[in-house]
């Protein structure tokens, strides 16, 4: 492709790959938030469950009542905090959703520009071709009326 023929809006698409790839890389950091928040819920739960079997479960001592009153505030404490770390989880999968959306946007973004460029690309070598064409034509021209000129003439 020849120099007159360089795409204007080059600049521009280089900043859609870069805003892309940042966008992708929030993306990411987004997945790993809301991953390690569902693995603290997770373990939470767990632990609850744990905590709850345990107290399920008769022991062969005696439990007091003041033992049964702190298992049951555990248990509370436990339900608090899953409930908070579901919260958690809610706002980072809604982040991980938003970066998404952000990455689908700049993806589209730069993928019309790439399209203009592609369509540009292929309109500059058309008209290569056709500039080659018609020098092409215009050397055949030149030889037919040299040679034509050293012909003998037809009795």
């Amino acid at each position: 492709m020849s120099a007159d023929a360089k795409f204007r809006l080059q600049r521009v698409l280089e900043l859609r790959e870069q805003a892309e790839r940042a966008r992708a890389v929030a993306l990411a950091q987004a997945e790993q938030g809301a991953q390690a928040a569902r693995d603290e819920r997770d373990a939470l739960q767990a632990a609850r469950e744990r905590q709850a079997e345990a107290l399920a479960q008769p022991g062969e001592a005696a439990t007091s009542v003041g033992m049964l009153r702190h298992a049951r505030f555990v248990l509370e404490a436990l339900d608090v905090r899953i409930v908070g770390a579901e919260g958690v989880v809610t706002t980072a999968e809604s982040l991980v959703r938003r970066a998404q959306d952000e990455l689908r946007a700049a993806y589209t973004a730069k993928r019309a520009l790439e399209l203009l460029k592609e369509k540009h690309v292929a309109s500059a070598r058309q008209a290569e071709r056709t500039a080659d064409q018609a020098r092409m034509d215009d050397i055949a021209l030149t030889r037919f009326h040299q040679q034509g000129d050293d012909r003998p003439t037809p009795t």
